[in-house]
């Protein structure tokens, strides 16, 4: 009597945001995710990305991802990404960072960076995945932004675009991380 074949299970899909090096990713990998690529705009970074990941489906030039302006053209269709997942640049959120730019007589609200986190949000918008992780410094808790940045998240991810769109759920805060699912 022949035996049963096991049911083969597709690995959830990772989208790396901010990937660097690709810390996160290789943290999904690990936890048997498929890397379909990452961006960042660091050429240092993002080759060192490539090199980890060899496999991704994804592999763009180092590029700023605001001049991202039409996800269609990166290849991947909504519904391919099962998980998005990004750490936005942290300087502006660090008391290090903060201390550095006061020093140098930067104007930390002024600072780009504060608001790469909409990045994020319109990727989530776009590739509708069933869970997301934005990552950042535990101080970002006690920055002025961090509430505008959960409205916006809130406002951006529960937006009803269609009948297939999920809804998401801010289900936990960590000391660096918001991890959010679906409903």
């Amino acid at each position: 009597m022949p035996k049963p074949s096991k049911p083969t299970t597709k690995a959830p899909t990772v989208l790396d945001l901010f990937c660097g090096a690709g810390g996160m990713s290789l943290g999904f990998q690990n936890a048997g995710c498929e890397i379909l690529g990452g961006i960042d705009k660091n050429p240092h970074a993002i080759r060192t990305h490539h090199r980890n990941f060899p496999n991704c489906e994804l592999k763009l030039a180092a590029k700023p991802i605001e001049s991202i302006t039409d996800l269609s053209e990166l290849g991947l269709q909504p519904g391919k990404v099962d998980i998005l997942i990004g750490g936005p640049p942290c300087q502006v959120f660090s008391v290090v960072g903060n201390g550095k730019m006061r020093s140098l007589g930067k104007q930390i609200e002024s600072d780009l960076r504060n608001f790469l986190y909409e990045q994020f949000i319109r990727f989530v918008e776009y590739y509708k995945p069933l869970f997301f992780v934005i990552e950042n410094v535990n101080h970002l808790r006690n920055h002025w932004i961090f509430p505008l940045l959960i409205e916006d998240l809130e406002k951006g991810v529960h937006k009803k675009t269609n009948c297939n769109y999920p809804g998401y759920n801010i289900s936990k805060l960590s000391q660096s991380a918001l991890y959010l699912t679906h409903l």
